[in-house]
């Protein structure tokens, strides 16, 4: 795991742009088509679509709760002193009980992870939570997925002794948790998107890199993760800056900085812009980007994606894939090869 993310599809969605102003049905996306230029769109997923990446975060469990010492055993009681003999001389004192001994203190739970152990413990479960997805597609060799898991792992405990990226335990439970069930799923879908956004930046923040929002980069691997549970975060291809943003829901605002999730999209209302239910039918003038993740633009109204046929953009698909020849690509698998320890 580590400084290039390889929980979650990787290939698909490098770069999250988030702009409540968007661009036509093909200029949000490398490689594709022109079109008309969005009026109330959200940001959108950039870079070519493609297969899905290298994926796999299990659900780890907590460390367990440090047993309670025991219970020092009470002393004993005194004995009562000699009864007096008649005319004599009082009796000796008894001597005192002996005190108990202290109870046996509890053992301690599982320490959980520390940048010591992150990567004896790290690279099992991501394996073990990956097998039944990678056996279902390309077979699945445990000793190769440990040995690269671990390698990249490594890697990014090197960054933070380096002092080139933090170590952050606490979203290590959030990278398991966002990215499992893409992992059940197996095939990646387009409805997916924000899910996937939000577990590779909880996953990025592990080994989390120092750049922040504003600061030139070349790759997402540079900048930091938001530090928020439904954060996003990455490099923007168009300027070469860090940005952080958050997925937000039904109701919400939305803007540069707050993007809708999927199954809904960004409405210009009066004087601001807030996140609406995105479905079939909607008007979308704006094109695809109007109409939230999971549909696309055509002929002024939102459409269910393809699972085949031509596309303009990856909108159009529902493998959020528009290959090179203007075809839907058919769904990937969330793991690939390499990630199944095959490559």
């Amino acid at each position: 795991m580590p400084r290039r993310i390889r929980l979650v599809l990787g290939s698909l969605a490098p770069l999250l742009i988030v702009s409540c102003g968007g661009s036509d049905d093909g200029g949000l996306f490398t490689g594709a088509g022109s079109g008309g230029t969005a009026t109330g769109g959200q940001g959108a997923i950039n870079g070519s679509g493609g297969t899905g990446a290298n994926a796999g975060a299990p659900s780890g469990g907590s460390a367990g709760t440090p047993g309670s010492g025991g219970t020092p055993g009470s002393g004993g009681t005194p004995g009562s002193g000699g009864t007096p003999g008649s005319g004599g001389v009082a009796g000796t004192p008894g001597s005192g009980g002996t005190p108990g001994s202290g109870g046996t203190p509890g053992s301690g739970g599982d320490p959980g992870y520390t940048l010591v152990n992150v990567c004896t413990k790290f690279p099992a479960a991501i394996c073990a939570a990956r097998k039944t997805c990678c056996a279902n597609n390309y077979g699945y060799d445990e000793t190769g997925c440990l040995k690269k898991e671990t390698t990249e792992c490594e890697a990014g405990v090197k960054s933070v002794n380096d002092g080139k990226a933090t170590f952050e335990v606490k979203a290590i439970d959030a990278c398991l948790n966002q990215a499992a069930p893409l992992l059940q799923t197996c095939t990646f879908h387009a409805k997916a998107l924000t899910d996937l956004a939000k577990a590779l930046n909880s996953c990025k923040a592990m080994f989390n890199p120092l750049k922040q929002p504003g600061e030139f980069c070349s790759s997402d691997d540079e900048c930091a993760a938001a530090a928020v549970p439904d954060g996003i975060s990455g490099c923007s291809s168009q300027t070469g800056r860090c940005y952080q943003a958050i997925v937000v829901g039904a109701g919400q605002q939305c803007d540069a900085t707050h993007v809708c999730a999927a199954g809904t999209r960004c409405s210009q209302s009066g004087s601001g812009a807030s996140c609406v239910a995105a479905n079939v039918n909607d008007s979308c003038s704006g094109g695809s980007s109007g109409c939230g993740y999971g549909l696309y633009c055509s002929q002024g109204f939102c459409q269910a994606p393809k699972a085949s046929g031509s596309c303009f953009s990856n909108y159009y698909c529902a493998s959020f894939s528009c290959g090179v020849n203007g075809q839907c690509i058919s769904p990937a698998p969330v793991v690939s090869p390499a990630s199944c320890g095959k490559g």
